[in-house]
C-alpha cells in the first residue's frame, strides 16, 4: 500500500517540476515549460500558455511551421500520457493492483519519449539550433520515476525470462 501512495506522489511531482528551460532564437525570449503549460518571457511581455491553447494555435493557423506543429503535437501527446498515467496510478492505489503500476510506468516512458521527440523536432539532435536551445531538466526525472514504477510493479528481468523446458519430459 505504501508503494501505491509513493507512486501517486511521484507522478504528481512530475506536474510540478519544469520539464524544460528554453531560449528562443538568439535570446529573443526565454521560458520554462511544465507538462501542461509554459511560461514565456519576451520583450512583448510575460505569458502563461497552456497546452490546449498551443493546440488551438495550430488549429486556427496561428502556428503553421511544420517543425513547430509536430513539436507541439508530440508535447500534447506526452501531456495526455502523463495525465493517463496519473489516472492509472490512482486506480492502482484504489484497487491495489500492481499491474496498473506497470501500465503507469509504460505510460510515463511513452510520455518521456514523446516529450523528447518534441524537443528533438524543435531544437535538433544537439538540443540547440536556429530555434534556440533547450535544457531538458525534468525528462531524466520522468524516466527515473518510470523506472521506479516498473520496478515496484514486481516485474523484473527474472520474471520476464521464459524458463526453458525439456520438450520430452516437460521439466
Amino acid at each position: 500500500m505504501k508503494s501505491f501512495k509513493t507512486a501517486i506522489v511521484l507522478q504528481s511531482f512530475i506536474f510540478f517540476i519544469p520539464i524544460t528551460i528554453y531560449v528562443i532564437g538568439d535570446w529573443v525570449g526565454a521560458g520554462i515549460q511544465w507538462a501542461l503549460f509554459r511560461y514565456l518571457e519576451t520583450e512583448r511581455g510575460h505569458f502563461f500558455i497552456n497546452i490546449l491553447s498551443e493546440v488551438s494555435f495550430i488549429l486556427n493557423g496561428t502556428i503553421y511551421f511544420p517543425r513547430t506543429v509536430y513539436s507541439i503535437l508530440f508535447w500534447a501527446t506526452g501531456a495526455v500520457l502523463l495525465v493517463l498515467a496519473l489516472f492509472t496510478l490512482t486506480l492502482a492505489y484504489v484497487w491495489e493492483d500492481t499491474t496498473l503500476l506497470k501500465i503507469g510506468a509504460f505510460l510515463d516512458i511513452g510520455s518521456g519519449i514523446s516529450l523528447l521527440l518534441a524537443l528533438l523536432l524543435q531544437y535538433g539532435i544537439t538540443l540547440r539550433g536556429l530555434s534556440g536551445f533547450v535544457i531538458p531538466i525534468g525528462l531524466p526525472i520522468l524516466f527515473i520515476i518510470a523506472y521506479w514504477l516498473y520496478r515496484e510493479s514486481g516485474l523484473t528481468e527474472e520474471d520476464d525470462t521464459v524458463s526453458e523446458k525439456d520438450p520430452e519430459t516437460g521439466n
